[in-house]
């Protein structure tokens, strides 16, 4: 990109920006220190909040050398959650980085799970695919993480909990999240708790944590045991519903486009049966994020578009 870009004067400089998975949103928007540096990169910690946050100081540093006095923000994945929760922040006009509004000028948004995915349903409640990667499924990573050692991971990740479907899901997909097949009354009585499926906002929250609605719930599995469905915490549920309901429903402002890039055509979770772990695949996707959530945002204002890659196609081009 420095040869293509910048040494073509198009730009006048580009950085990415690193930050922490294991914190949340806010926590990763107010800290951000670099602490020291290796091999020519940064070193940066988020564990502190400061006055001088770096995703926040950087932003405005490359405002401050950019030739047009605008800049672009290029996210991808959960990238593109923090860059809408960053939006959203400096609307304020108290914030301290409030003038950075005027200074972004579009904001392309790259396989972004804007209102959840299903693939975090199945991670959070067994620990499959930790990484939420393309192939989604009961796969053991070895040497790497197993399956257990992810899920207590994830469980007590903040982050993770924002990728789960939020409720702006259920207006854009009706295919359901967990599906209950007739023998499932047999280990736990789903059926008679959410009827055939879950597939309203509600009932995936009450199966998340445990079915309270039962009077008496089911009880955290122990760690190494994967195949019994996950308890999830109320707090970060909460936390994560809070998120979305300021994510889902900002608008971008006049002065900034928004361009929403989706792939499909790569198999992976849209739904799952909880008595087999059984997981019923959709190529309405990138192998991650289902498809309307990657263009969640409505194009009926002109500085919002959406485009979408055939990954399936273009991969097949490449290969032969």
């Amino acid at each position: 990109m420095d040869m293509e870009v910048v040494g073509a004067g198009i730009i006048n400089e580009w950085k990415a920006l690193p930050y922490d998975w294991r914190f949340d949103l806010e926590e990763i928007l107010a800290g951000g220190k670099v602490v020291g540096s290796a091999g020519g990169l940064e070193n940066i910690s988020y564990i502190e909040a400061t006055s001088t946050p770096y995703i926040f100081e950087e932003l405005a540093r490359l405002a401050k050398s950019s030739n047009s006095g605008k800049l672009t923000i290029i996210a991808h994945s959960n990238g593109g959650l923090l860059a809408k929760y960053l939006l959203k922040e400096i609307e304020d006009e108290t914030h301290p980085y409030h003038w950075l509004l005027d200074k972004i000028d579009k904001v392309i948004l790259v396989a972004v799970p804007q209102i959840g995915t299903p693939a975090a349903v199945e991670g959070l409640l067994h620990g499959d695919e930790p990484q939420l990667g393309a192939n989604v499924g009961p796969v053991d990573w070895g040497f790497i993480v197993d399956e257990e050692r992810a899920r207590e991971l994830v469980e007590n990740m903040k982050s993770a909990y924002n990728l789960l479907p939020s409720e702006r899901y259920f207006d854009f997909v009706e295919s359901p999240i967990v599906e209950f097949n007739e023998n499932s009354s047999d280990a736990y009585d789903f059926r008679n708790l959410y009827g055939e499926k879950i597939d309203t906002f509600e009932e995936l929250q009450d199966f998340l944590l445990g079915d309270p609605q039962s009077g008496t719930g089911r009880f955290e599995p122990a760690a190494n045991d994967e195949e019994s469905l996950n308890v999830l915490k109320p707090y970060f549920l909460s936390g994560a519903k809070l998120k979305h309901d300021d994510i889902d429903n900002w608008t971008a402002p006049e002065n900034i486009e928004v361009i929403q890039i989706a792939g499909w055509g790569i198999k992976f979770c849209a739904s799952l049966s909880t008595l087999d772990r059984d997981i019923l695949k959709t190529h309405e996707g990138d192998g991650t994020v289902v498809l309307p959530s990657a263009v969640a945002m409505s194009t009926s204002t002109p500085n919002v578009e959406r485009y979408y890659v055939n990954i399936r196609n273009y991969n097949k081009r490449r290969i032969y």
